[in-house]
């Protein structure tokens, strides 16, 4: 575990941190200007986010997690994955333990598989949207931005 954690935090260094775009930075010191609280909510496993949170100023990160004993994995992902329907678990965990309400929150994404996320927050948010997302946006009138 801990090799993969360090592999990632140079990746996203060396490798990813360059492709962050400033409407993504700009739309973090909004909410932060206006008190909330931000966070990733990501498929991916907390060895590729957790330094994306870092460089960001994020407060957390909620994600797939794997497995992990001893600090070896075990090839098992903690159930269900946060992707799809499993995102919107994994969400209302995370605010439940804080006393938020999803309805009061704002999520951005690009991908259609975002979907149930996006109908169960107050504020949904199409960032350079695929093709399937932009045509549901656009039928649901969702606000599209485009950072790139």
């Amino acid at each position: 575990e801990d090799a993969l954690r360090e592999k990632c935090r140079r990746w996203m260094h060396d490798e990813v941190a360059r492709f962050i775009q400033e409407g993504g930075r700009c739309r973090i010191g909004e909410h932060r200007a206006a008190g909330e609280q931000c966070v990733i909510l990501s498929s991916s496993s907390p060895y590729a986010t957790a330094p994306l949170a870092e460089m960001l100023g994020m407060d957390a990160v909620v994600c797939s997690r794997l497995e992990v004993e001893g600090g070896r994995f075990t090839g098992r992902i903690v159930a269900p994955l946060c992707y799809g329907e499993g995102k919107v678990v994994w969400a209302e965990r995370y605010a439940a333990e804080r006393g938020a309400r999803l309805e009061d929150c704002a999520f951005y994404t690009d991908s259609y598989t975002d979907l149930p996320m996006l109908a169960r927050v107050g504020r949904p948010r199409i960032v350079n949207p695929d093709l399937r997302l932009r045509r549901e946006a656009r039928r649901r009138g969702w606000p599209i931005e485009e950072w790139a």
